[in-house]
C-alpha cells in the first residue's frame, strides 16, 4: 500500500527476494566485466553498505564504547554498541549492522 500511495508500484516487483547482509558475496567477476575493469577475473563482488558505516569500519571505529565523527554533506556522531537500544535523538542501533555481534547507530 506504501508504493501505491506514493505512486510507485511498478517498482515493488523490481524489489530483490533476498537482501543479503554487509560483506556478504554476492557473485564473482565475469571475464568482460574484469577486463573492463583492469581486475582479475572471478573477483568477489561484495554487498556495500551506508557510507557512514562503511566509514566507521575503515576508521576503526568498530569496538563497543567506541565514537567517530564522520564529516560530508551532512556530520555525523557514530557509535558502537553491545545494546541495539533506540533513542529519539539517533538512528539505530542497528544490531550486526555492518559487522555481526556489534550495534552502529549514527546522530547529527
Amino acid at each position: 500500500k506504501l508504493y501505491e500511495a506514493c505512486g510507485v508500484a511498478d517498482a515493488l516487483p523490481k524489489m530483490p527476494d533476498e537482501y543479503l547482509p554487509f560483506g556478504a558475496v554476492v557473485g564473482r567477476l565475469t571475464g568482460a566485466a574484469a577486463s573492463d575493469l583492469g581486475l582479475g577475473e572471478g573477483v568477489k563482488v561484495v554487498q556495500g553498505g551506508p557510507d557512514a558505516f562503511v566509514g566507521m569500519v575503515g576508521l576503526g571505529c568498530v569496538r563497543p564504547g567506541q565514537l567517530c565523527l564522520i564529516t560530508g554533506s551532512s556530520h555525523l556522531h557514530c557509535a558502537v554498541s553491545n545494546s541495539d537500544g533506540k533513542s529519539g535523538t539517533c538512528w539505530g542501533a542497528y544490531k550486526g549492522c555492518p559487522l555481526p555481534g556489534v550495534c552502529f547507530a549514527e546522530g547529527r
